[in-house]
């Protein structure tokens, strides 16, 4: 099936037609977001995997190349729904060369303060909770459960995982992964690119492009690349020390 197949014409007045991108787990839960949001109406989704995951209710199109063609049948936003940050950096940037905007997903679940900014492309998932003046940037993910602080500021294609906590005025640089149930203390700046290890404690900046674990979190390896399973590595040499 092909988005020409499917001619996604909104009227100008109903649900705008959008795309999502990606099929894995993650785009299950951006989906769920999406759905909730009667702004929008998702006719499919774009992945090189034909086999989406459980819980994909929304057909795959073709992949990522179909992208300059779905101006044409109507589409004019995307919703970059992939986890691993360097390739939702890569996919923002082909959406918007292809003349489409990027969508931001914002669960009606969340607790968003009136002076948060939440930029085009941004997940901000159930039970999260952005507090006064927090901004999260261009396809920035803040996941279920996570409390942004005050004065927070999320930088483009970071993530920070399910149940982080970040205290007022931490700035998370681009890129970066925050695990799930880290703790970050106030005023501390995360490196761009650098891996903050599941249920460490933050209490001093982080350099760029550098893993760390524990408690309180330590420098363990360099993370040049935010390679598979770099994270669950880490903690591995640090348990072992």
């Amino acid at each position: 099936m092909t988005p020409s197949s499917r001619k996604p014409r909104a009227s100008s007045s109903g649900p705008r037609a959008i795309v999502v991108l990606g099929a894995g787990g993650h785009a299950t839960a951006v989906l769920e977001v999406l759905h909730a949001q009667p702004a929008y109406q998702v006719i499919g989704c774009l992945s090189t995997d034909r086999s989406p995951a459980s819980g994909m209710d929304v057909p795959v199109l073709g992949d990522d190349r179909l992208l300059p063609q779905l101006r044409h049948d109507g589409v004019t936003g995307v919703c970059v729904a992939v986890g691993d940050n360097a390739a939702r950096q890569r996919l923002c940037r082909a959406a918007v060369e292809a003349g489409l905007s990027l969508v931001s997903a914002v669960s009606p679940a969340a607790l968003v303060a009136p002076s948060a900014v939440v930029e085009a492309g941004a997940v901000i998932m159930p039970g999260a909770i952005l507090r006064a003046h927090v901004r999260v940037e261009e396809g920035a993910i803040v996941n279920t459960g996570a409390i942004l602080d005050h004065h927070c500021r999320i930088e483009a294609q970071a993530h920070v995982a399910p149940g982080a906590t970040l205290a007022g005025g931490v700035t998370v640089g681009a890129g970066a992964m925050l695990g799930a149930g880290c703790t970050i203390v106030p005023n501390v700046r995360i490196g761009a690119w650098a891996i903050v290890g599941a249920g460490s404690v933050v209490l001093h900046d982080v350099p760029e492009r550098v893993t760390v674990v524990g408690n309180p979190a330590r420098v363990v390896a360099p993370s040049a690349s935010q390679r598979p399973h770099a994270v669950e590595s880490a903690i591995a040499a640090e348990k072992a020390r």
